[in-house]
């Protein structure tokens, strides 16, 4: 599981140590723990990134102001200092680690070890290097910070590009961007007002490090105080008891209330999840090369961005659920272009995926202010899928908007769905059973490798390096322990007693369970003695109302004369459909919106500009992820994707439809 593995080539990014100033000797503050989540786990091998090209003064990005600027976010964000420990092939046992820096200096020298002045590099150099060479952060290292510059000067100032990077496991999109913004807000804040009176001025080193220095003493000194007498008398007693690490989203998301709520739940999940049709797939390459994932992004100026919100909203759409019907009509473009109808028919639609931010609906976890509960780095996501059909069009326009249309109403139904929460739940449970599954597959891949090259070199192993080499397998429970089975007071005053999400669908399958116990009572006397049998795979999709209903039909015949042998109760059932309705994904797309909303530019110095953005991830082999946002008045369209692992040609002509159908269907008169 290489998110979770230590290794001695790690990337350290050497930096000077600066002084900071006569502080006290570091404090022996303790380390901190928490367990990965199911979602945490799931995202472990995804690597975010997001740049921001923007132009300003070169005295304004210095290396000792970056690291300042870097400790202070650090620190207010414990997950980016942290790190990621577990035992060998024991994937429950991954947890993050987190050891507070016992000074303000030591802060800023643990900083400035993540933090890189790459001189003149260009943006599209900074980014491919992050995603295809070697890899930056680690399980020791989870967040870093570039800056480049590039030789271009405007009136305004000197081009620059800034590179925030994270592990997708401490935290998703929207806690990148508003460190971005925080960033910004202290770099080039700022420091004085035109209301007093004075000029605006940004942050100075001096004030960089005050600020430092009093967040430090405020969350790790004994008292608020600046006495250098107080922060020397603090111990790791007085603050063992506070937890740093935020929890994860699925603790502070509402629980269902008793076994009842939680089948419940498993019930709604896997028939939602039955309803998940897609027949449509990208054609993969012949022969598969190494990952390389490029970017390609559009923008488009402000006039142009009204032109199409316009156009938009009198179709009754929006920029989102348009951009799946986008990537709908250019994929049956595509299909005709490259005679890809054969194996991606019209008789099947095409299904795409999409995150939704879960913090709306998280539950507050503690009263009293910490760190924790103050930073915005944790992963708060679900995912949801909307269905569009691949049939030809038979007016261009009108089918267009209409499947947008379509696109928004299906996304607002999950929004809106009181069972969202619980589906949510479902899902990280899911994706981390996935992701040990997977990385016991690959762990136990690498090992057998290695026991064959050592045979090879004519190393001999020993019975229990044999079974050193392969991992036991995930234990089968996963994740943190069911609301269920042990509550406290204070979680359910948190979570508000029982949710009434759950209230009407326990209700009904309280009826369905009450009346299949009677029909399996009745019935039982008359079953034989046989072997159990094995669930074919289809037979793990029937919902338990199927099975209810089942049960209640095949019990309503009479009962057979007494001198004939009884009738299982199951042979009356018809035997299950061994098809399996695919259920493949074509792609993903992350919707951000509008990030004007959260970039705060008048509160920059007028001397700083922000006019780009690029985001996106290291993606696993094969991957690929479309964006659209909003950004400095701007629309922005970005596809990524591994180049190697797709039919030649195929994704380069998706991309090119994608672009002539903004023309065609959003700017259009």
């Amino acid at each position: 599981m290489a998110a979770l593995t230590l290794s001695s080539s790690d990337r350290v990014v050497e930096s000077t140590k600066y002084p900071t100033s006569s502080a006290p000797t570091s404090l022996p503050l303790p380390t901190y723990e928490r367990p990965l989540s199911d979602n945490e786990l799931a995202d472990g091998v995804n690597d975010m990134y997001l740049h921001i090209g923007f132009r300003a003064s070169a005295g304004l990005l210095t290396e000792r102001r970056l690291g300042l600027v870097w400790a202070i976010l650090r620190g207010r964000h414990p997950l980016l200092a942290s790190q990621v420990v577990m035992e060998c092939g024991a994937y429950d046992s991954a947890r993050f680690t987190y050891t507070p820096p016992g000074s303000a200096n030591e802060a800023l020298n643990d900083a400035m070890d993540t933090v890189e002045m790459r001189g003149i590099q260009y943006k599209d150099d900074l980014i491919s290097t992050y995603l295809n060479a070697t890899r930056t952060l680690s399980a020791s290292q989870l967040s870093a910070l570039f800056v480049s510059s590039e030789p271009t000067l405007h009136a305004d100032g000197e081009e620059w590009n800034v590179l925030f990077c994270a592990t997708h496991f401490i935290g998703d999109g929207m806690a990148l961007h508003q460190t971005a913004n925080d960033f910004f807000k202290l770099i080039a804040g700022a420091a004085s007002s035109e209301a007093s009176g004075e000029e605006i001025k940004t942050h100075t080193e001096e004030e960089l490090l005050a600020i430092l220095e009093a967040e430090w003493i405020e969350r790790w000194g004994s008292f608020k105080g600046a006495e250098k007498e107080a922060i020397q008398q603090a111990s790791a007693l007085e603050v063992a008891g506070m937890q740093p690490i935020p929890a994860s989203s699925e603790m502070r998301l509402p629980q269902p209330r008793g076994k009842m709520h939680a089948a419940a739940v498993k019930v709604d999940f896997k028939n939602s999840e039955s309803r998940l049709i897609g027949g449509h797939s990208f054609p993969k390459a012949a022969i598969k090369g190494s990952r390389k994932t490029v970017v390609k992004t559009i923008s488009f100026d402000s006039a142009t961005t009204k032109t199409a919100l316009k156009k938009c909203k009198a179709e009754g759409a929006t920029i989102s659920s348009a951009l799946f019907a986008l990537c709908n009509l250019a994929w049956m473009r595509t299909m005709d272009a490259h005679n890809l109808a054969i194996s991606n028919g019209p008789s099947l639609p095409m299904m795409m995926y999409s995150a939704i931010n879960l913090r709306p609906w998280l539950a507050s976890t503690t009263t009293t202010p910490t760190p924790s509960s103050s930073s915005y780095w944790f992963l708060s996501v679900g995912y949801f899928n909307v269905i569009l059909p691949t049939f030809s069009f038979t007016s261009a326009q009108a089918s267009f908007w209409y499947r947008a249309r379509s696109a928004k109403a299906q996304s607002s139904k999950y929004v809106k769905s009181p069972m969202l929460v619980a589906r949510a739940q479902e899902m990280a449970k899911e994706r981390g059973k996935r992701a040990k599954t997977w990385a016991k597959q690959d762990d136990d891949a690498e090992a057998l490798q290695v026991a064959a090259q050592m045979k090879e070199t004519g190393l001999k192993i020993t019975p229990g390096q044999s079974q050193m080499l392969l991992t036991p397998p995930p234990s089968p429970g996963f994740g943190p322990k069911s609301a269920s089975s042990s509550t406290s007071s204070a979680e359910k005053a948190n979570h508000g007693g029982r949710p009434r999400m759950f209230s009407k669908i326990a209700k009904s399958a309280r009826k369905s369970l009450s009346s299949l116990r009677q029909t399996l009572s009745s019935s039982i006397g008359k079953l034989p003695m046989s072997p159990p049998m094995s669930p074919s795979p289809s037979s793990k999709r029937l919902s338990f109302f199927s099975i209810a209903s089942v049960a209640s039909a095949s019990a309503s015949p009479k009962s057979p004369p007494s001198n004939t042998p009884p009738t299982p109760l199951i042979s009356t059932v018809p035997p299950p459909s061994t098809t399996k309705t695919p259920s493949a994904a074509l792609m993903g797309l992350s919707l951000l919106g509008n990030l004007d909303g959260t970039y705060a530019h008048a509160t920059y110095s007028p001397n700083v500009t922000l006019h780009t953005l690029t985001t996106g991830s290291r993606q696993r082999s094969g991957g690929m992820l479309l964006f659209g946002y909003t950004f400095a008045g701007k629309m922005w369209i970005s596809l990524g994707w591994d180049v190697n692992a797709f039919g030649e040609g195929v994704v380069q002509c998706f991309w090119a439809e994608v672009e002539k159908g903004v023309q065609e269907m959003l700017l259009a008169a």
